[in-house]
């Protein structure tokens, strides 16, 4: 982009799938606004007054000269920044608040005026705060309402860690100044699993293999599996072969017929060959999380190596 001088807003590496992303010359002169899909975004677009940020906002990085151009991974990547939040406006009743907690097991619940509009935000721990001072559970959303933590959409995920750890969650404006989605510390957890499981699960992988090779073969077996081509590196154990190394010496027929292990070995070695070419995505950090046929596979192949392992050590 920048040899033809030209950026985007929000930056199209951090930006959600379905996100509406403008051209600019970096000059800052409008070019053309690029509709990339449909999305909320381009709903909320239409026909609406613009407002500028409440006082208390807490908001950064939503002019143009701030746009963010390094890879970090954003809040714009989390679905959850893209779903607008059930909401009430400052004059409804507090019930219809914790009714809307109480059936979406909600922990808080925005109150707004209009997507721009956000007056602040009212919680399990605001209303049980004002009815220890003595008021009654009654009135408007805005007598139990406290100031919201707002943030960015083009905010790195790691800048909203500690604010979501302190507060449970951060509102999250995008480069409208509308309110486009609330993430929660559940939302962070189940982000944190998903880049995190595929990790652990190769790791278990590999680990079950070295054990399985290292109880069968001596290292002179071991070295045969080295790559030819890979002249310069030395192996003095199995820790020190490549994952594809790990399934040319069980590919091998002899081999295999050596370790004992009495299930197809073709079936084995497919499924190693899933987990090579996913291990490969995974450790060159591809942004995007796996889909459940490849998080399946490494489930399936670290389950099914767990109980080789045991026959083998056993």
């Amino acid at each position: 982009m920048n040899q033809f001088k030209i950026t985007t807003v929000p930056d199209f590496e951090s930006a959600y799938v379905d996100d509406f992303i403008e051209f600019f010359l970096q000059d800052g002169i409008i070019t053309d606004a690029v509709k990339v899909a449909s999305s909320s975004v381009g709903n909320i677009l239409a026909g609406e007054e613009k407002e500028d940020a409440p006082s208390d906002a807490h908001v950064t990085g939503l002019s143009l000269a701030n746009t963010y151009v390094d890879p970090s991974h954003r809040l714009s990547k989390l679905d959850a920044s893209k779903k607008p939040p059930k909401t009430v406006n400052p004059q409804d009743d507090i019930i219809d608040a914790v009714t809307i907690m109480m059936a979406y097991d909600f922990s808080q619940v925005p109150v707004m005026q209009t997507q721009r509009n956000l007056k602040g935000i009212v919680t399990w721990d605001s209303i049980v705060k004002k009815i220890a001072m003595g008021s009654k559970m009654q009135g408007p959303c805005s007598d139990f309402l406290v100031p919201a933590e707002e943030i960015s959409i083009n905010a790195s995920i790691y800048d909203a860690i500690p604010r979501i750890s302190q507060h449970q969650y951060v509102l999250v404006r995008d480069a409208t100044n509308c309110i486009s989605g609330i993430v929660t510390s559940s939302d962070m957890m189940e982000q944190f699993k998903g880049l995190a499981e595929p990790f652990l699960l190769i790791g278990e992988i590999e680990n079950y293999l070295r054990h399985i090779i290292d109880s069968k073969f001596n290292l002179a077996d071991i070295v045969s599996a080295k790559d030819a081509s890979d002249v310069g590196r030395i192996v003095t154990s199995v820790a020190d072969l490549t994952f594809g190394e790990y399934a040319r010496l069980l590919q091998d027929p002899n081999n295999w017929i050596r370790t004992g292990i009495r299930i197809s070995r073709t079936i084995i070695c497919e499924l190693l060959e899933k987990v090579r070419e996913i291990r490969n995505s995974v450790m060159h950090f591809d942004p995007e999380r796996l889909d459940d046929e490849d998080l399946s596979t490494l489930r399936s192949a670290r389950a099914l190596l767990y109980n080789i392992y045991l026959s083998c050590v056993g």
